[in-house]
C-alpha cells in the first residue's frame, strides 16, 4: 500500500529510531513528504514519554532542559539542523543570491552556521529552564506535528530552487491529494491532543504558534535563497518548534 510505503519511507529518512519496515519506492515520494505529520506524531509522542520518565524520576532540571532541548534534534538524527546551518551560513552571509545558493551547496561548515547553531541551542536550552519543561505533556505531542505540517505543505506549494531534490519528476508528481492528506493527519493528531488534555488553550497556542512560525521561515527562506528546498523546509522545522517552546514559557 502507497501510503504504508510512504510512512516508512519517511520514518527512515526523518527519524533516527530503528525502522521496523525498510523498502524504497521513488513514486511514493510525495506521499512520503506527505506524511510527515505522522513522522511528527511519532517523535511527539516519545518527547511526551520522555517528559513523563523526568517527572517521575524527579530528575534536577538542568539536566532535565537539557534531555528536553536535546531530544527533538537527536531523534531526527541532526537532519534538520544540517538544513537550518546550511540555510542559516548562506543566508547570513549577505552575499548575491548566487553566491547564497553556491554556500547552500557547500559541505563545509561556515562561521556562520556555527553562530547560528550555537544561539539556537542556547535559546532553547534556555527556554526549557525558564520554564518550559513543566508545560503540558500534549503540547510537546503536538509541537513536532504542527511544524512538519507546514514544511510539508511548504515543499508542496512552493517552486524548488533548480539543484532541490524536490526539483524535477518530484515536482511534477504533486498532486492535491497530498495536501489533503497531510492536512487529514494534522487535524487528526490535533483533535486527539484537544479532546485527551485539559489545557486546550495551550495546545492550540503552541500550534498556531509553531505553524506560523514555520509558514513565515519558508517564505523567508524561499525569498532568500530563490526557491524552496529540503534545507529550507528543515530550516522551518527548527525555527518552528523554537518559537513554540519559547511560548510554552508565557502560558
Amino acid at each position: 500500500m502507497k501510503i504504508v510505503t510512504g510512512f516508512f519511507m519517511a520514518w527512515s529518512n526523518f527519524l533516527a529510531l530503528p525502522c521496523p519496515y525498510k523498502k524504497w519506492d521513488e513514486n511514493s515520494r510525495g506521499v512520503m513528504i506527505a506524511l510527515l505529520p505522522s513522522i511528527g506524531a511519532v517523535i511527539g509522542a516519545v518527547w511526551m514519554l520522555l517528559l513523563a520518565i523526568i517527572i517521575n524520576i524527579d530528575m534536577p532540571v538542568i539536566f532535565a532542559a537539557f534531555l528536553m532541548m536535546l531530544y527533538p534534534y537527536r531523534v531526527s538524527g541532526f537532519f534538520h539542523l544540517d538544513g537550518f546551518m546550511d540555510c542559516t551560513d548562506a543566508i547570513m552571509s549577505r552575499r548575491p543570491l548566487e553566491d547564497r545558493q553556491r554556500i547552500l551547496k557547500d559541505s563545509s561548515v561556515g562561521a556562520f552556521a556555527v553562530i547560528a547553531l550555537v544561539m539556537l541551542v542556547l535559546c532553547m536550552y534556555t527556554a526549557m529552564m525558564s520554564g518550559a519543561v513543566f508545560a503540558n505533556k500534549w503540547s510537546f505531542f503536538i509541537i513536532p506535528i504542527a511544524s512538519r505540517s507546514i514544511a510539508s505543505f511548504s515543499v508542496m506549494s512552493f517552486k524548488p530552487i533548480g539543484h532541490s531534490q524536490f526539483a524535477g519528476d518530484y515536482q511534477m508528481g504533486k498532486s492535491i491529494i497530498e495536501k489533503v492528506l497531510t492536512l487529514i493527519q494534522t487535524l487528526i493528531f490535533l483533535t486527539l491532543a484537544i479532546l485527551i488534555t485539559s489545557e486546550v488553550f495551550e495546545v492550540l497556542a503552541v500550534f498556531a504558534v509553531a505553524y506560523i512560525a514555520g509558514f513565515l521561515t519558508s517564505i523567508y527562506g524561499k525569498n532568500q535563497l530563490g526557491g524552496y528546498s529540503g534545507d529550507i523546509a528543515g530550516m522551518s522545522i527548527v525555527v518552528s518548534e523554537l518559537a513554540a517552546v519559547i511560548l510554552l514559557i508565557f502560558i
